[in-house]
């Protein structure tokens, strides 16, 4: 059972890990910590519960529609409320999005209401087996997509020019300012990529798990311990730490108790703060 768990967390974090990748390369770029990364995970969630439950669309198709609302969205947010906050104290920024995600929460509860609501398909409880392992359908496509789109993020950002700018200015701001970059520019498309990531790991979230109000919270605090682990700002590292959050989640929720298993996030946080601070792949700078 041992290397079943820990295939099912490696699955299961590697969405983790998608899902955080948004806010590292936000964070990366902007030097900007989105308190509001959770409900816009939760926005994304509805819009593929709705998609799928009221046009029968199916949930990874509804990326498709998902990625162009939150594009949208995020460049709105960001033009009018995050660029006016751009070069202020880390006071007013945490202000800002935590003031955000709290107007999200209470306008998708005043809207929508409170309850749960699960985003139903055939293969979300179909499985398969191979060797001894046993996998689940939906684990597996959502790992996929993930690991797809993590690539061709990584591409992008690699090989593109736009990607080289976006680079140039996570590591150097004022440098790359100089060298004739426009930042204004750079923030608004860094800002659309990382909801990109947003739109396509809300969709995904949404096949394992209901959608309500409040879940971003739990999302927010999940992302916060991966970013942190994996190291600020850093891609790799967010899908690392959150396949290395999956695993203890699987392990912890079969050996020790299934009631645990959200506390593992807050454990590892704890842990990682007095060991290694600023993460697998960040430095003391």
């Amino acid at each position: 059972m041992f290397l079943q768990n820990l295939v099912n967390g490696i699955l299961i974090g590697g969405m983790y890990g998608l899902a955080a990748c948004g806010l590292s390369l936000i964070f990366g770029v902007m030097n900007i910590v989105n308190f509001a990364h959770g409900e816009f995970l939760m926005l994304a969630m509805y819009i593929t519960y709705f998609a799928t439950t009221y046009l029968g669309i199916d949930p990874l198709l509804s990326i498709l529609i998902s990625i162009p609302i939150m594009v949208l969205f995020g460049l709105f947010i960001e033009r009018v409320l995050i660029a006016r906050i751009i070069n202020s104290s880390n006071m007013a920024q945490i202000f800002l999005t935590v003031g955000l995600g709290m107007v999200l929460t209470n306008l998708a509860l005043v809207t929508i209401g409170g309850n749960y609501l699960s985003t139903t398909v055939a293969y979300a409880s179909e499985s398969f087996k191979l060797g001894n392992l046993m996998f689940a359908k939906a684990n597996v496509l959502t790992f996929v997509i993930t690991i797809a789109t993590f690539g061709l993020v990584s591409l992008l950002l690699r090989y593109t020019l736009i990607g080289k700018a976006i680079r140039s200015v996570s590591q150097d701001r004022n440098t790359a300012q100089l060298m004739g970059v426009n930042t204004k520019v750079l923030y608004s498309v860094a800002f659309g990529l990382g909801m990109v990531m947003v739109a396509i790991s809300g969709s995904l979230l949404s096949i394992m798990y209901p959608v309500s109000p409040t879940i971003g919270s739990h999302f927010v605090v999940l992302c916060f311990v991966v970013v942190v682990l994996g190291g600020m700002g850093s891609l790799p590292g967010a899908l690392i730490g959150g396949m290395i959050v999956g695993v203890f989640e699987a392990m912890c929720g079969y050996y020790v108790s299934i009631g645990w298993k959200d506390a593992v996030p807050f454990l590892i946080l704890i842990i990682l703060l007095i060991v290694r601070p600023q993460g697998i792949f960040g430095d003391r700078t």
